[in-house]
């Protein structure tokens, strides 16, 4: 209930425009860090296994708010938590994007593996900027799910683990709202019956 109050909270500071970001020099790594920590009772007693994965080229601190993107990771780890099978694993990987370089190329060279292509709409055209990435053994997502997949209050019919609630929908929007704030962009990107790779960036 406290979740569910506190999303709908954020919603309306976001629509509202009253959303407060209070950026500061913040090490990436030490906020994934942190939030794989919280998160690792979690994992274990789900049976799943939560990697990280830092490029070698990242900056030591990036200006952003290390409240609200520890906000963005808890959405998007307990999702991929909530839909990924027992065994399966989620990778967390963040490399820094140079405007203008094919991303699947960056992400090769970093060793990284994710459904991210070049291609995608959202990050064909951004800035220098970090890249985080959370891709999980899930189910996957169609195209036509994927379209409306940021809309207030739309679920959709998924495998959640035995013991499992389902959201009512906020999380990914507070997640768009909050990125966006930052003048970064969020997406995903899915392969159906093998996985999804949620993503956002943050301009350096």
């Amino acid at each position: 209930m406290l979740e569910l109050v506190n999303d709908l909270l954020d919603v309306a500071k976001l629509e509202s425009g009253k959303f407060d970001i209070h950026n500061q020099q913040e090490d990436i790594r030490e906020i994934i860090r942190e939030r794989i920590s919280f998160f690792k009772t979690s994992a274990k007693a789900s049976e799943i296994t939560v990697k990280e994965f830092f490029g070698i080229n990242l900056p030591e601190k990036v200006n952003f708010d290390p409240r609200r993107i520890a906000q963005v990771l808890n959405n998007l780890i307990s999702n991929a938590i909530k839909f990924t099978p027992v065994n399966g694993t989620i990778n967390i990987q963040t490399l820094l994007h140079k405007k203008g370089r094919n991303i699947e190329e960056e992400a090769k060279m970093a060793n990284i593996e994710w459904f991210l292509k070049n291609n995608e709409q959202n990050i064909a055209n951004i800035p220098d900027s970090l890249v985080v990435v959370i891709t999980d053994s899930g189910a996957g997502l169609s195209s036509e799910k994927i379209v409306k997949l940021f809309s207030k209050f739309k679920q959709f019919e998924a495998v959640v683990r035995e013991g499992e609630q389902k959201g009512i929908g906020l999380g990914l929007v507070v997640v768009k709202d909050i990125v966006n704030a930052h003048g970064g962009v969020t997406g995903v990107a899915s392969v159906e019956r093998v996985g999804s790779t949620f993503y956002f960036t943050l301009p350096v």
